[in-house]
């Protein structure tokens, strides 16, 4: 069914098309409303929201005029149908990557972000076992998309009696960071470095500059699937608190094999969203309820893998990873 909403004299006449493959759920009316909301502000173009992998409704504006990233009636119908798909693969793909997360005691998986550049895939799950994607296929940002379903996720928490909110996007992250002169100095004897596969000496200047306990916690650079030097703070004082009942060697190993299998995921996922996005994925986020993990792609086949324990400075942690990733592009 499509809807053709009111010209307000801002652009191209908006279409939301959207269906219930699940007709026989019921409470779903004010949802439906939120996400058609959201595809009202031109924020995001597509949304769909799913419980046990089961998609409960669905609905896009690719059938609008002039829609980016969309060439023709047919494409408007071939990349909904990926989206379907991936939207069901999402359900197993995640499910993978939060039985990872389990030794860390970190929480469960609460938002992912795959990201080409000119086109994201969005993950947000506002409780255990139910979850919304969105997507842009270009133009739009991928920041104020991915803002849009955080605020969404809220709004359906809110929509069904669960109070407060869950950070997703770092929405509300402490971006005033007061730190002290003397601090600065305090951090390195607490700096962990492990040159894995003996490469690459030369990071280990940025990866120290780009640790910091306010913000990211663990880096690592990967060759491949394969890690190959690594450094981090989990053993500072100031991050005791977030890393209660864990051995900070075993959380480095788990870390490790995390990156590797977000780096194995991504190139995985590389297959299923060329031909929706038009391209491979340059950033990954995995954002858990205490704290995210950063995957970026440096080359064709190096990466860097970031971390940061801290809810409350997942945006902070991103863009101290997004200076790191650009230093080592640039040396």
């Amino acid at each position: 069914m499509t809807v053709e909403v009111p010209d307000n004299g801002s652009g191209p006449r908006l279409r939301i098309t959207g269906g219930q493959p699940n007709l026989s759920a019921t409470g779903l009316e004010k949802l439906k409303g939120l996400a058609r909301q959201a595809l009202e502000r031109h924020t995001v173009q597509y949304v769909a929201y799913y419980i046990q992998g089961n998609q409960q409704f669905w609905q896009d504006t690719f059938d609008s005029e002039d829609e980016p990233g969309i060439d023709s009636p047919d494409d408007a119908k071939r990349k909904r149908e990926s989206l379907h798909a991936s939207g069901q693969q999402l359900h197993y793909v995640v499910a993978r990557l939060d039985k990872a997360f389990v030794p860390v005691r970190s929480g469960r998986l609460i938002r992912c972000v795959f990201d080409v550049g000119d086109g994201a895939v969005f993950y947000h799950s506002p409780f255990a076992g139910e979850y919304l994607v969105g997507a842009v296929l270009a133009e739009t940002p991928a920041d104020e998309a991915d803002a849009a379903m955080g605020q969404l996720c809220d709004l359906v928490r809110l929509a069904r009696g669960y109070g407060g909110h869950q950070n997703p996007g770092g929405a509300h992250t402490e971006y005033d960071v007061e730190v002290e002169e003397a601090d600065l100095a305090d951090d390195e004897p607490y700096i962990d470095e492990l040159g894995l596969g003996g490469a690459h000496p030369e990071l280990g200047g940025h990866f120290r500059a780009a640790l910091s306990p306010e913000a990211l916690h663990y880096v690592m650079y990967l060759e491949g699937a394969e890690p190959v030097r690594s450094a981090d703070l989990l053993r500072h004082p100031k991050l005791a608190a977030l890393t209660v009942h864990t051995n900070h060697d075993t959380r480095r190993k788990h870390y490790e094999r995390i990156g590797k299998l977000t780096y194995i995921t991504s190139n995985r996922m590389d297959r299923t969203l060329l031909p929706l996005l038009g391209g491979v994925l340059q950033r990954v986020v995995l954002d858990v309820e205490a704290g995210a993990l950063y995957y970026r792609r440096l080359g064709e086949d190096d990466a860097l893998i970031g971390v940061t324990l801290d809810q409350a400075k997942v945006a902070v942690a991103e863009a101290a990873m997004n200076t790191l990733a650009q230093a080592i592009a640039d040396r």
